[in-house]
């Protein structure tokens, strides 16, 4: 509303009543780069409020009303989705794709993971071969760029130059969730290996650092750690990265080989590096394929040598709590993976990861918190940790079909709509009716690094149809995307996950069971649910 950008981390200045006036995505401790830092800033600020107070609550005032318009807008829709409207978005992401490098646009890049399966959604629904080679040729660079973690599985947060070469090098949960899901519909879609694999290494890597010992998925590990060579110092990376001596000492005869697979070099491999931070350092990146046998088990050993290494530096800071939408989309993750795959070890994951949500994060009253760590179960609950559950519940029904999860499924999805949903204008809020108020009750479509709630209910609450023939719950997903149809149709792109539900609402599925072992009847039989008739 301020600047017409956003980004984390965000400071934002308040008036005493709680109204918004000032802002930024991010301020230095110092100034540089041509940004205040803190220290300039805050007196400002201060000084602002002492002289020119009355300006200040007129612009908070101006700040309100625009919020309040944008959440309360009840002019009639002039849009009507259509799949004209998944085709727009379609063109656009072709017109952004870089055809040499993949993704979008130019650096910094971010996975996009659900672009991506929008698009293949897209090619299933249309065979346009465009759209597939969109998303092949972003995994694949992904996959064997930095942006991956190329010892021990997991993504970075994004790329800072166009090749997918040099990361940020933080690891979030969902950017592990999303791009599982998105690997796993390419693999799905193509039946190719490479895909299936990076799905398990980075599910691999998230059972092995980021899972705690009662099945919740921790939140993050940071980018920078204490530099090894300098213990008085954090720097970005470098828990991650190598000078070429480090590996030529590591490995010996077998080094040549393996700097030349993975792009090593004695001045360092860093594409930009515009603040000096890796100057003789290398991040590993796939540069040549190894083309025999021979090779690959050169470049494992080579691995496993780095990573032994790699375990005796300062490890990254871990963020340790346990957030209930972003378990909703890794829990999903695994569950699919379990499906998918045919490995028992990832539907165990899953489970125990929601067993945790579900007898851990509720209040007296059993309704869901958004965040527990060290024992404590904390801060109401919004409308993602309940979306992003549903849907976590409904991926875990698919892996066995045992009908508990689909109850659990249905009980999440009918808190929702009863604490969420906008009875007068359609979709879902952000916070619940019962909330602390706030000056406006926000309600959001934009998927950004994680989706939007509404994207996530609109879908999920149609696949729930799909299982329980209880046409309410595709109903609601209808009006839903009635509600933000303007708003999609303005800039489809912004909303992909909500494309994916336009683009399951235009064809209505009917449940076929093809498991021997599934306990639902297929043809017009409903799977037994209790309370329906």
């Amino acid at each position: 509303a301020v600047s017409g950008s956003g980004g984390w981390p965000m400071s934002v200045f308040l008036t005493p009543d709680k109204k918004p006036f000032y802002g930024g995505t991010y301020f230095p401790p110092q100034d540089r780069w041509g940004m205040p830092g803190f220290p300039t800033l805050l007196p400002s600020i201060a000084d602002s409020w002492k002289e020119r107070r009355n300006e200040i609550l007129t612009s908070a005032d101006s700040a309100v009303n625009f919020l309040s318009r944008e959440t309360s807008d009840t002019a009639p829709r002039v849009n009507k989705l259509s799949a004209e409207t998944l085709e727009s978005a379609f063109r656009r992401s072709e017109e952004g794709f870089d055809e040499v490098n993949g993704g979008f646009g130019s650096a910094p890049k971010f996975p996009r993971s659900h672009a991506l399966s929008f698009l293949l959604r897209y090619w299933l629904r249309t065979k346009d071969p465009v759209a597939l080679k969109i998303v092949e040729r972003t995994l694949a660079a992904m996959s064997a760029g930095g942006l991956n973690d190329q010892l021990a599985g997991g993504f970075h947060r994004y790329s800072t130059d166009a090749l997918w070469r040099i990361p940020h090098f933080e690891k979030m949960l969902y950017d592990q969730a999303l791009l599982v899901q998105t690997y796993l519909d390419a693999f799905q879609a193509t039946g190719k290996e490479d895909y299936a694999r990076t799905a398990r290494r980075t599910l691999d890597y998230v059972l092995e650092r980021m899972t705690g010992p009662e099945g919740g998925f921790y939140t993050a590990e940071d980018a920078d750690s204490i530099d090894p060579k300098d213990p008085s110092k954090k720097r970005e990376g470098a828990y991650y990265v190598w000078e070429k001596k480090e590996i030529e000492e590591a490995l010996g005869a077998d080094a040549a080989v393996f700097c030349a697979h993975y792009g090593i070099e004695d001045s360092g491999n860093a594409v930009t590096d515009p603040h000096k931070e890796f100057i003789r350092q290398n991040v590993l990146y796939i540069a040549k394929p190894a083309e025999d046998a021979a090779t690959q088990l050169l470049l494992g050993r080579g691995k496993a040598a780095l990573l032994r290494l790699r375990a005796k530096r300062p490890a990254p800071y871990l963020d340790d709590k346990v957030l209930t939408d972003w378990n909703g989309l890794m829990i999903g993750a695994f569950a699919r993976a379990a499906a998918v795959l045919k490995e028992e070890r990832y539907r165990t994951a899953a489970e125990k990861a929601a067993l945790f949500i579900e007898q851990t994060m509720k209040d007296v009253s059993g309704r869901l918190l958004h965040r527990y760590r060290e024992g404590e179960a904390a801060i109401a609950s919004n409308l993602n940790d309940y979306a992003f559950l549903l849907d976590a519940f409904l991926c875990l029904y698919e892996t066995k079909f045992h009908a508990d999860w689909l109850l659990r499924a249905r009980e999440t999805a009918d808190v929702m709509i009863e604490r969420f949903w906008d009875s007068e204008r359609g979709g879902f809020y952000l916070t619940a009716s019962d909330a602390e108020v706030l000056i406006s009750r926000p309600k959001e479509i934009y998927d950004g690094a994680v989706p939007s709630g509404n994207s996530v209910a609109a879908l999920a609450l149609q696949r729930l149809a799909a299982f329980t023939g209880v046409d309410r719950y595709a109903s609601l997903a209808g009006e839903t995307l009635e509600a933000f149809s303007d708003k999609i149709a303005f800039d489809p792109s912004n909303s992909p996950v909500m494309l994916q539900a336009l683009d399951f609402a235009l064809d209505p599925s009917r449940y076929t069971c093809r498991d021997e072992n599934c306990p639902i009847p297929v043809k017009d039989k409903k799977p037994p649910i209790k309370g329906d008739s």
